[in-house]
């Protein structure tokens, strides 16, 4: 790898001189000699060091991912607890995965009554956002990761970030102030445990879980004093985040939940 490929790669990824030397384990002075061009010829070993951060191959082949499944879940035993979001860069086209402290979770394509419920909702707090003249952005499948912990990596439904500046390439760095997950079978737990306590964790103010199946909605308001809200798709509900508005139709969210349901 020369020199301009290691700026090349490292501007690609997003990736700072700390988090880099970090997972390389060259120093950081090492690294900025090498990319000010102050050492022309860095150390083979070095290099390598960097490549393999830069530069990893990965064989994710179908009869590579069977080898490394882990009986009884849907995290990869493969490193455990060692990938990274650099890692998903790798996986092959098309592929979907999600990261909780290093494991790997390789995520269902969404069905058509998830996409249509997370749509709704967007529709609706984009509008109010839109209306109020606010600055805040909504995205449908954004990708988070956590700040300053490249090992947790979120595809969340729908999510709200008033903070401009957390946009950086494909992801969102830091926590967005707004997240919704639509349930599925496979995802359920997930959601509602272990996403619940890390969206918490990062520093989400608010966080939806909707379980179509189950006709239901969860909210956590994690602004000051930690709430919870459950209630059946009848009524209407709105964000804490914006003081309760906008108004979101629960029945007319269940009636879409029920025309796309299989």
């Amino acid at each position: 790898m020369t020199r301009e490929e290691l700026i090349r790669r490292k501007k690609e990824k997003t990736m700072t001189v700390k988090e880099l030397s970090r997972l390389s384990g060259v120093p950081v002075g090492t690294i900025n000699k090498i990319i000010s061009g102050e050492t022309g010829k860095p150390r083979l070993d070095t290099m390598k060091a960097l490549e393999t951060v830069l530069l990893p191959k990965y064989d994710w082949s179908f009869s590579a991912m069977e080898r490394l499944a882990e009986p009884g879940t849907d995290g990869l035993s493969f490193r455990q607890n060692e990938y990274t979001v650099y890692d998903l860069e790798h996986l092959p086209s098309g592929m979907r995965a999600e990261l909780t402290d290093g494991r790997l979770y390789i995520m269902e394509a969404p069905s058509i009554c998830h996409q249509k419920a997370a749509e709704f909702i967007r529709d609706r707090v984009e509008s109010h956002i839109r209306e109020k003249g606010g600055k805040c952005l909504t995205v449908l499948s954004p990708g988070v990761r956590e700040e300053e912990n490249e090992k947790n990596f979120f595809i969340p439904d729908f999510a709200v970030v008033c903070d401009p500046g957390k946009v950086k390439g494909s992801y969102i760095v830091g926590a967005p102030d707004f997240i919704l997950e639509v349930v599925s079978p496979s995802s359920a737990r997930r959601d509602k445990l272990t996403k619940a306590d890390r969206y918490e964790r990062m520093g989400v103010r608010e966080y939806w879980i909707l379980d179509p199946a189950h006709r239901q909605l969860i909210a956590y308001d994690y602004q000051g004093e930690v709430t919870i809200r459950v209630q059946g798709l009848s009524g209407k509900t709105g964000l804490s985040l914006f003081g309760g508005r906008p108004e979101i139709d629960l029945d007319e969210l269940r009636k879409i939940i029920e025309m796309f349901s299989e």
